[in-house]
């Protein structure tokens, strides 16, 4: 009986220390699961999928700073309250992580009819992938799988040349692409843009404030690549460069499905920084470790992002595959007419001004075609600019059948006509950084005096690399302050200049560019002859370009100017003037004009010769060194030592 007690003893004892184990067991188990949780939802990816403004650094998903933890509804850039399940205040990515484990596990069915699994498919991919819900197949969602395309897919950031035509593409525009098929099928592929909220017909100056200052709603939105194509490539005429990504299967599939649970949100519009580049930028930092553009910085550059790209790896491998360049309908032809000869550019300019074909009798049956093709493009290329209601329209339609028809008549391997390739561009990110730092040392009137320049973007007709206007100016907030005799003073605040000197094209009829001038502010001009003088100004020229080599360009302009009074009344200048802009290598550009300044205000006496040409050397990047020369009243040397951010 004794025994039999003393092993019911034992029996007890193990068996409360089996559930003593259990209980703890549980408990570390679930202290071990909460604090998962909780670094899930403080880590990189949670975040950027919430599009939080604190988002963590951390590389690999790790648990970021505490700073970050409790974090807000308020934090996230999405303002589309809806998006979120959590209205909570207090640690909101941890409670929106909480809300959708149980949204998902319930298959809670959204108001739109989805499930919450196809109307949050980044989020249920994500959690699939650490294990807290079923794995996720795009098949399961039919009008995700539509909207992407088919399973198999690649993504590729499409780059619009700067537009000076619109304030908000001054410096480029982007686009996130779902490829498929290369040539003319990838026209049908899917894409993302985003932009502001516009009226029709708005005023443009109210454009150019609310732009500035946030008073636009914005909104991404989807649509087949090919509309916009034909806006950019074939209206606006801007070349388009496709960044392909170098994309793994999960990475890809987790952009696209984010890219379609952000189309439902709303944003706050600004020219400047919260634009197409920055939002973008925000969804693919969601498969980034690292960060692609700056936050904090005033100014947000679509070439910023992809700079940024280009140094970057994602997932241990670099992140741009491959750089496609797709000419606008006015580049293909003017390069194509740039390969003429003197004698076949001369068929061309004849067949224009008649009504009748293009003879090219004379010609070797390739060189035939050559110029028929190049015809055949000048005529696209003017068509876009008619009233469709005009004689002259309806005349080049009549010329464009006649081409065709003789078109067709030749073998197609005569259609081939080399016109420069990617290769042979100068690419949009390989131009200096956006912001600009200078200092310089000068010497004007026998004194001697030191600058400090401080430009926020972009760039001057200067700047080398691609994806602008050539030979252009687009800067805002340019300050120059100037050190002089012990005294600090402001030389300049420019509130906005655009200035642009582009190739002269063809000469023919309908294809030839303005050259034109815009520039705003307040300056105190050392050598006009009025010392100490600080006028508000406004300037503006127009003319003409000569020359249609990528290196070179010629103009000739009239320029006025509108101010306040200096010293000696003056209030109205006009100026002709003829110049040049011209690369001198790789690294290299010199401009150089002269000009003849008269004040035309009533009794005005004043009127001189103005020249001046400046130059870069040793131009990367993040530095370059300028060297200008100025004559007008007074002479000026000033040497500039620059660093861009």
């Amino acid at each position: 009986m004794s025994g039999f007690l003393i092993y019911k003893t034992i029996s007890n004892q193990y068996l409360k220390m089996k559930i003593i184990f259990f209980i703890m067991l549980t408990l570390c188990s679930m202290s071990a699961f909460a604090t998962e949780l909780r670094d899930i939802s403080n880590s990189r990816t949670w975040q950027k999928l919430l599009h939080m403004s604190g988002s963590g650094s951390d590389e690999h998903n790790h648990a970021v700073d505490s700073k970050n933890l409790r974090s807000s509804l308020y934090d996230s850039e999405i303002e589309t309250t809806a998006f979120f399940l959590s209205q909570s205040e207090h640690d909101f990515a941890h409670d929106e992580l909480l809300l959708t484990l149980a949204a998902i596990k319930e298959d809670q069915i959204e108001a739109n009819g989805f499930s919450f699994r196809c109307n949050y498919p980044a989020r249920t991919y994500f959690l699939a992938e650490k294990g807290l819900v079923k794995a996720f197949e795009l098949q399961e969602c039919p009008e995700l799988l539509k909207w992407i395309g088919s399973e198999e897919f690649d993504i590729s950031i499409v780059y619009a040349d700067g537009y000076l035509g619109n304030p908000a593409s001054f410096y480029g525009h982007l686009i996130l692409k779902f490829d498929h098929e290369n040539g003319a099928k990838s026209l049908l592929d899917n894409s993302l843009n985003f932009g502001a909220s516009v009226p029709d017909n708005e005023n443009p100056v109210i454009y150019i404030l609310k732009g500035l200052t946030g008073g636009y709603d914005a909104k991404f939105s989807s649509n087949y690549f090919y509309r916009h194509n034909l806006n950019y490539r074939e209206v606006e005429l801007r070349d388009l460069w496709q960044y392909q990504l170098e994309l793994s299967k999960r990475d890809e599939i987790l952009l696209a499905t984010h890219a379609f649970e952000v189309m439902r949100t709303n944003y706050t519009y600004y020219f400047t920084h919260r634009n197409c580049a920055y939002h973008l930028a925000k969804i693919l930092e969601v498969i980034s470790d690292q960060d692609l553009i700056d936050n904090q910085h005033p100014f947000v550059l679509p070439i910023s992002v992809f700079k940024r790209l280009t140094e970057i790896q994602i997932a241990q491998q670099e992140a741009i595959r491959k750089i496609l360049y797709h000419p606008s309908r006015q580049t293909r032809f003017r390069e194509k007419f740039a390969t003429l000869s003197v004698t076949e550019k001369s068929l061309l300019q004849e067949w224009v001004g008649v009504n009748r074909k293009l003879n090219v009798d004379m010609l070797d049956p390739r060189r035939q075609v050559a110029v028929l093709n190049t015809a055949y493009d000048y005529i696209e290329y003017v068509l876009t600019q008619l009233d469709k209601e005009s004689a002259e329209y309806a005349s080049m339609r009549n010329k464009k059948t006649q081409l065709q028809r003789a078109l067709i008549a030749y073998p197609p391997q005569y259609a081939e006509q080399k016109i420069r390739t990617t290769e042979d561009k100068v690419l949009p990110h390989s131009g200096h950084r956006p912001s600009l730092l200078r200092a310089t040392i000068g010497r004007e009137a026998e004194q001697d005096f030191l600058e400090l320049q401080l430009r926020p973007a972009f760039y001057d007709e200067l700047s080398l690399g691609g994806g602008k206007s050539p030979n252009s100016s687009v800067s805002m907030g340019d300050l120059r302050l100037r050190y002089q005799d012990g005294d600090l003073s402001l030389s300049s605040l420019s509130l906005l200049t655009i200035e642009t000197f582009p190739l002269g094209g063809s000469g023919l009829p309908n294809d030839t560019d303005l050259a034109w001038k815009l520039r705003l502010g307040v300056e105190q001009n050392f050598i006009d002859g009025v010392d100490n003088s600080n006028e508000w100004f406004v300037e503006s020229a127009v003319g003409w370009t000569f020359g249609n080599s990528p290196n070179f360009v010629s103009y000739a302009m009239i320029e006025g100017r509108a101010q306040t009074p200096n010293k000696l009344a003056e209030r109205f200048f006009v100026m002709p003037k003829v110049g040049f802009v011209t690369t001198l290598s790789a690294h290299s550009k010199l401009a150089c004009y002269l000009g003849y300044a008269a004040s035309t205000d009533i009794g005005a006496q004043r009127h001189r010769r103005k020249l001046y040409c400046a130059t870069s050397l040793l131009q990367d990047e993040n530095l370059d060194i300028r060297l200008s020369y100025d004559a007008y009243f007074e002479k000026s040397v000033k040497l500039g030592f620059s660093w861009y951010w």
